[in-house]
């Protein structure tokens, strides 16, 4: 077994009067038992002292005694320690009270005892008990409680003012978590929430979640609000509040969440008395025990699955790790390969466009060695006497102009011949020389 605690500090006090003990512990025979207590110290009451003897005389009347002597009737043994308790606040000879709830439990005993209006509830897969007496209200207070053998109200004296309840003799089974809380949750939380939370205890991770759960709802009591009616609200906590208003037409949802919002701000002092006021925002001591000790047990399952599964996810971890180096490497040599082909590209490139740019400036230098013979040839044929001969009057201007077609044709042939092979001068130098032979 486990027990989680927490404190939440109220404002309906300026000390808290609040007090617990949890004690997980062998008996003189070696058997293990978990001792958990909650007492609330009633306010003008010396309610801080009250709290804190009671607690400290049941742990030594019940832990020490079973540690140090076998105890054959353990009833008796926590009554007789409540008793005690008891007469160790009335020897202060001043009203010195406080409520007690005591749980004593092992893996095959449960007992309760319970006086005053805190609580103790046992908690089930599918639903939550609450197997203590409401002894009090928000208004009137505890109507049981120890320091004083005969109370007001009540004729009986102590020993028959003690609730002691065996849930295991009464057909109750084992719980999975018994929750012990004094009156500051009741007053904040509805049943139906304590139970939903309760009841999801196995979906946190760890069960101090659930305590911290509680402390929110403690802390933004929606749910206890709209158990009001409406008008009991508007009546109750905005009647004359006059820093803070609110129009007639909103729903009563939105009428609470505003009020809450102002309530958390704290922008209106009166309405912050008036909600603590009626839903009291008393000292909250709570005790989760886990039976089952679920976190521990989860714990060893988790180690048990890490021996198991974790060798051979460490393996494929690994072997992943590999690939991915592999992986890597092979990227890395595709892409110097790649930048490779492109650098080997670019420079296909260049040496083309080196190459065209060439060829462009002998296609030029050609036209202009073309264009430069060109002229001497039509010179040369003007002053030649073969010229004189092929004037006009010898031939006939179509005869004229075969001559100068078959010329022009073999001129090209003789420059596509050397152009062929590269060699421009030579081109225009056989074509010259050729003309220059028909010419004479």
């Amino acid at each position: 077994m486990k027990a989680y605690i927490k404190e939440i500090p109220g404002r309906a006090h300026q000390k808290n009067e609040d007090s617990h003990y949890e004690h997980v512990f062998s008996d003189v025979e070696g058997k293990e038992w978990g001792l958990f207590t909650i007492a609330d110290g009633l306010t003008d009451h010396n309610g801080t002292t009250a709290s804190h003897l009671a607690i400290r005389v049941i742990r030594d009347q019940i832990e020490e005694i079973m540690k140090t002597k076998k105890v054959d009737n353990l009833r008796v043994l926590i009554k007789e320690a409540v008793v005690v308790a008891n007469k160790n606040l009335e020897s202060l000879r001043t009203a010195t009270y406080t409520t007690l709830d005591i749980v004593l439990l092992s893996s095959e005993q449960l007992y309760v005892a319970h006086l005053g209006d805190s609580r103790v509830y046992l908690g089930y897969e599918d639903d939550l008990h609450l197997i203590t007496p409401d002894e009090g209200n928000i208004f009137s207070g505890p109507k049981n409680y120890i320091g004083s053998t005969y109370i007001e109200g009540n004729s009986n004296p102590i020993e028959e003012r003690i609730h002691l309840i065996e849930p295991y003799q009464t057909g109750w089974s084992k719980p999975r978590i018994i929750l012990l809380t004094t009156d500051g949750l009741v007053t904040r939380a509805t049943e139906e929430q304590i139970k939903k939370v309760c009841l999801n205890a196995g979906k946190y991770g760890d069960y101090s979640d659930v305590l911290n759960e509680f402390s929110a709802i403690i802390h933004y009591p929606k749910e206890k609000l709209l158990e009001f009616a409406e008008d009991d609200i508007r009546r109750k906590l905005l009647h004359e509040v006059s820093d803070f208003r609110i129009e007639k037409d909103v729903p009563k949802e939105e009428l609470v969440d505003r009020i809450l919002e102002a309530y958390l701000k704290g922008t209106s002092k009166e309405l912050v008395d008036r909600i603590d006021g009626h839903l009291k925002f008393d000292d909250t001591s709570l005790i989760l025990v886990d039976l089952n000790d679920t976190v521990t047990r989860s714990l060893a399952e988790f180690r048990e699955m890490e021996q198991i599964l974790f060798p051979t996810l460490r393996k494929e971890r690994d072997d992943y790790a590999d690939k991915l180096v592999r992986a890597q490497e092979a990227v890395r040599t595709l892409e110097g390969s790649l930048l490779k082909e492109e650098e080997r590209r670019e420079e296909e490139k260049m040496a083309y466009a080196k190459i065209c740019a060439e060829k462009e400036e002998m296609i030029a230098q050609l036209a202009q060695e073309v264009t430069k013979y060109q002229s001497c040839i039509n010179t040369a044929i003007e002053t030649s006497s073969l010229g004189t001969e092929l004037a006009p009057p010898m031939r006939k201007p179509d005869e004229s102009n075969e001559i100068t077609s078959g010329v022009s044709a073999r001129i090209k042939s003789f420059i596509k011949n050397f152009l062929s092979q590269g060699k421009l001068y030579l081109a225009i130098k056989g074509a010259a020389k050729w003309l220059n032979e028909e010419v004479k």
